[in-house]
């Protein structure tokens, strides 16, 4: 309870740092927004499904191209001012369990793990080692179908954009103005008794010590 109540000042002393309100709706802060670019990661993921459903089909086995939907994410508690209100954390958590509980969900949606269901203990093996291959060569003929789309020309823009992305974020954190609003930040905290060294390390430093206790 006292973990509680320290929390919850804290929120209310860092969303007055920041200079307005928690949102009242979880929004993506800069820091996603710049890591991600706006990329549509299930038409990538589907994309690639539709690939290892190609190459399964070619060998005989049923595939069926299969993304889990998109789930309804906790807020970004990546600072203080991010941890969402006493209410929403009472009904939910803080976020850390609902990936077990997804995963178990995402399981039981797949159509894939009705299929490998259905085979005998021989079929079922056969139908793994078609889709990972654990002795074929990443990217190479002899891989598994999951593998089909990790070639060099793949990975290349991956690496571009990931490059691109933290180029950015870099420049961003970089910026005199962003520098200027983080001291800011840091000297207003520090005046009701914080002593943090930027936001994004608020969270270890104010739970650590008590955790330790």
């Amino acid at each position: 309870m006292h973990l509680v109540a320290a929390a919850l000042a804290l929120v209310v002393v860092a969303a007055a740092c920041g200079g307005g309100r928690v949102a009242e709706e979880p929004t993506a802060g800069f820091e996603s927004v710049v890591r991600f670019g706006g990329l549509d990661t299930r038409a990538v993921q589907m994309a690639q499904e539709e690939g290892i459903a190609e190459c399964m089909i070619a060998q005989g086995f049923d595939y069926v191209p299969y993304v889990p939907r998109d789930p309804v994410d906790p807020p970004d508690v990546g600072t203080l001012a991010q941890i969402p209100d006493r209410v929403w954390a009472m009904e939910n958590g803080y976020g850390f369990a609902a990936s077990v509980e997804r995963f178990r969900v995402f399981r039981e949606e797949d159509p894939n793990a009705v299929i490998v269901a259905g085979l005998s203990a021989a079929e079922r093996r056969a139908y793994l080692e078609a889709l990972v291959d654990p002795f074929g060569e990443e990217g190479g003929n002899e891989a598994g179908c999951s593998q089909v789309n990790s070639d060099a020309e793949f990975y290349e823009v991956i690496k571009e954009q990931f490059d691109l992305q933290m180029e950015a974020l870099e420049r961003f954190n970089a910026d005199p103005r962003y520098v200027k609003l983080e001291e800011t930040w840091s000297r207003c905290m520090a005046a009701e008794g914080y002593n943090f060294r930027d936001r994004f390390a608020s969270i270890a430093e104010s739970f650590q010590s008590r955790i330790n206790e």
